[in-house]
């Protein structure tokens, strides 16, 4: 790629999801190609900054969707609801990661290159990791 292309700034935003960062939480192909994303990522990010292009890259855990319904329950999607509520609160839906790729897209995102967003409620931080960070303090 030449520097002298005449394009401008751009944002490369691909999905990779919490299993990209961790271990057992996916099927093994599953999670060899999420953490294939966020090397991807992460790499492109390095080699395209001098071009003026960043790449982020979205990585969320549970979402209320029709395919994550099938692969868990066949396709009961009160019971997927209920349990991601469990864990949230409320269920996560697409509209929620849409927003942090609205972010990662916009200016306010700027300082953004290389940077995996996770958007699964601290779901992925081991709790026993957490609850030694808060005793200590």
């Amino acid at each position: 790629m030449s520097k002298n292309q005449g394009q401008g700034p751009g944002t490369i935003l691909n999905t990779a999801s919490v299993a990209g960062l961790r271990a057992g939480l996916g099927q093994h192909a599953y999670t060899a190609a999420k953490h294939a994303v966020v090397g991807l990522t992460q790499s492109a990010a390095v080699e395209l900054r001098g071009y003026g292009i960043r790449v982020n890259a979205l990585a969320p855990g549970g979402v209320a969707t029709p395919l994550l319904t099938d692969v868990i329950t066949g396709g009961d999607m009160e019971s997927v609801r209920s349990a991601l509520e469990s864990s949230y609160g409320r269920a996560p839906t697409p509209a929620d990661v849409a927003a942090g790729a609205v972010f990662l897209l916009s200016d306010e995102g700027w300082l953004a290159n290389g940077s995996i967003l996770v958007l699964d409620g601290a779901n992925d931080v081991p709790a026993d990791r957490a609850l030694d960070r808060f005793a200590r303090q």
